[in-house]
């Protein structure tokens, strides 16, 4: 993941210099905290309308106070979505914010670390039978309203 993730961040660095983050688990405390004070120069630049990048791993699911316009994030298990999720649209002032979860029906468990596979595969399914492929409503009270109506197996959170 931590690959993939600097790998991303690099493309995107090339693309637009200066106007991206990366924020992954590995880093130590001081980097960790260094980070997270650019993060908050980095809202407000999202505030002011900027372009910019954030390339993080899990280490963004839980902690950061952060609101962007729109995500592409990797599968995750639920519950690990359910934390990005909501870091998207978060401070409620946008009409509309898109997300995009790319993935596959089928992971093997080298490709699901750090969630498990059949985690990974509950999610999908059940994404997919929200009519997810086309577009679906998944602001946090949406969310609520649909994992009540239509309830995900238990195998989604892991």
């Amino acid at each position: 993941l931590v690959g993939r993730a600097l790998e991303v961040y690099r493309e995107l660095g090339r693309a637009f210099p200066g106007r991206a983050l990366l924020l992954t688990g590995r880093m130590r405390p001081r980097e960790r905290d260094l980070n997270f004070a650019r993060t908050r120069a980095l809202q407000e630049r999202l505030n002011r309308g900027e372009v910019a990048f954030v390339v993080a791993t899990q280490a963004l699911e839980v902690g950061a106070d952060l609101d962007f316009a729109g995500m592409v994030t990797e599968l995750a298990d639920l519950s690990a979505l359910k934390q990005r999720l909501g870091r998207v649209n978060r401070r409620g002032q946008r009409e509309r914010a898109e997300v995009v979860v790319l993935g596959e029906r089928e992971t093997e468990a080298k490709e699901a670390r750090p969630y498990l596979p059949e985690a990974l595969q509950a999610t999908w399914a059940w994404l997919a039978g929200l009519g997810a492929e086309g577009g679906v409503d998944l602001s946090p009270e949406a969310l609520a309203q649909r994992m009540e109506a239509q309830p995900p197996p238990s195998e989604a959170f892991g």
